[in-house]
């Protein structure tokens, strides 16, 4: 969540007035809030999938957000285009302020549901033993 923050503040920072100083802020903070979320999104998904279907939730988040990265943007430029860059990054800023919205709302949820994961399954995944158990 403290990521999600930081990177809300980052576009944020992009309605003070122009400079160099706010400039290099402003990235600074989101990018500080990118590393601090990065390692652990690949880590929740993987703890919430069953083990026997890790690689296809894996697979899904990556389709995922490589489809954000695609539509976002085109999106951005012409929102940039049409209505100028306050507002791309007011809508910047507000998209980012509900995804903190919506991990804070799933935090309890998804950390519940990967300490279960967690403890159910220590066992590495044996493809050959399951294999056998379903015939």
């Amino acid at each position: 969540v403290v990521g999600g923050i930081l990177i809300a503040i980052g576009f944020g920072l992009y309605f003070l007035p122009i400079s160099l100083f706010v400039l290099i802020a402003a990235v600074l903070v989101w990018t500080l809030g990118e590393i601090m979320q990065a390692p652990f999104k690949q880590t929740v998904v993987t703890n919430l999938a069953p083990v026997a279907l890790r690689a296809r939730y894996l697979g899904l988040f990556s389709m995922c957000y490589s489809l954000a990265l695609t539509i976002g943007a085109p999106l951005g430029g012409f929102v940039f285009e049409e209505y100028g860059p306050r507002a791309l990054w007011k809508s910047c800023f507000c998209v980012a302020t509900l995804g903190v919205a919506a991990y804070a709302i799933a935090y309890r949820s998804i950390t519940s549901r990967c300490e279960t994961a967690e403890s159910t399954s220590a066992q590495p995944y044996d493809e050959a033993a399951s294999v056998s158990a379903s015939t």
